[in-house]
């Protein structure tokens, strides 16, 4: 059991009344540097001697690998190893990779499938321009890049890319794009920003992934919520805590 007086003497009063909640949705602002990773920590603590439910039935997410591994380090002093085994505890990208590797046939992917970094990424976007005949003195291949994983970040694909192009810039990009992720298809890969928009498509349009997660996941706890964007939180959490 968590001594409250130890929670006391960690958090102070707005922190420890953030923790101690344990029903219905709860929104944290604070400033960075402030404690919101420690709240959160001690908030699944708690619960999980609140509520007694099953680790694996609380889900926390994060943006750095850093802030991850402190929610892991602390939650194994304070509740055990094998309470905090089961939790699930991860960033948004590598959550992104285990549901996408869980529910791969569904979301069209080969199980195993490779997760390209900035380097597998160029190398693929050269052999692109070598196919289109594209200059990269009149469309850098970064530029390129850095398009295609704003679109990604708004859940978008090339076809919606195409219909919104304008200038022929836009449409070299556009098709750049669709040959980019054929060539994904072929070497059973994806890149970092599939992570999150392909994950973000199938809960939205599969009923079936969205309820298994909402079952699945009682508690959904966000560090950085502002900086979710499309990150598929909210509906993996409706209807749940």
């Amino acid at each position: 059991m968590i001594d409250r007086d130890a929670l006391a003497r960690e958090l102070n009063p707005p922190q420890l009344e953030a923790a101690l909640r344990t029903d219905g949705p709860l929104l944290v602002f604070a400033g960075a540097g402030s404690g919101k990773t420690r709240v959160i920590t001690f908030r699944i603590a708690h619960i999980l001697d609140e509520k007694n439910i099953p680790p694996w039935r609380i889900l926390a997410v994060t943006f750095t690998n850093k802030a991850a591994q402190e929610m892991r380090e602390r939650l194994h002093r304070i509740v055990g190893h094998d309470r905090a085994r089961g939790l699930w505890i991860s960033t948004f990208h590598a959550l992104g990779a285990r549901l996408l590797r869980r529910f791969h046939e569904r979301a069209g992917l080969r199980q195993d499938f490779a997760i390209y970094d900035d380097g597998d990424q160029r190398s693929v976007m050269n052999r692109v321009f070598d196919e289109l005949k594209i200059d990269e003195k009149f469309l850098p291949v970064r530029n390129v890049l850095g398009a295609i994983d704003r679109a990604k970040q708004e859940v978008l694909e090339p076809d919606d890319l195409m219909a919104r192009a304008v200038t022929l810039h836009d449409k070299q990009i556009a098709r750049a794009w669709e040959a980019y992720e054929k060539h994904l298809a072929k070497n059973g890969a994806v890149d970092f920003g599939d992570l999150l928009s392909r994950l973000t498509r199938l809960v939205e349009r599969d009923a079936s992934v969205r309820e298994e997660l909402q079952e699945q996941f009682q508690y959904l706890l966000v560090d950085e919520f502002q900086d979710t964007n499309n990150v598929p939180v909210s509906d993996a959490a409706r209807d749940g805590q």
